[in-house]
């Protein structure tokens, strides 16, 4: 039985959906599981796979070249921390942890080697891996 779109009342089409990050000045794109109207374009997402997508970024971003305020942001989200609690476990205010993130300020080492274990320990507990595609463009 086919459900209709919640947008426009139609009937959904089961499809890939793409899903792309611009963050740092490169492009993540992958296609998740989702349902889309071939009417009105209006879609929806299975939350777990947006999830295991974003945490599979910051995995990214963790793992490549140092990571500024704005990818600690980032990372934090992804793996669901509150500003208050990342800033209890790196042992700062999180009125600081909030300013860094507000900045392209490259982040100190210790910070970005505890944000790469909690991102690490979340990217394991993934049921499946999150299928990320070579980073498409730069932004000029």
């Amino acid at each position: 039985m086919r459900k209709n779109c919640t947008f426009c009342g139609t009937n959904d089409i089961a499809q890939d959906i793409e899903v792309t990050v611009r963050l740092h000045g490169l492009t993540y794109s992958t296609y998740v599981q989702g349902k889309s109207c071939g009417k009105c374009i209006g879609s929806k997402i299975d939350p777990n796979e947006h999830a295991a997508y974003m945490v599979g970024i910051a995995k990214r971003l963790v793992d490549g070249r140092p990571m500024t305020g704005r990818g600690l942001a980032y990372c934090r989200k992804a793996i669901r921390l509150s500003a208050e609690e990342l800033a209890k476990r790196l042992n700062i205010s999180a009125e600081c942890l909030l300013s860094l993130e507000d900045s392209w300020i490259p982040v100190p080492r210790e910070i970005h080697t505890k944000v790469r274990r909690n991102v690490g320990s979340v990217f394991k507990g993934l049921a499946f891996t999150p299928r990320i595609d070579l980073d498409v463009g730069r932004d000029e």
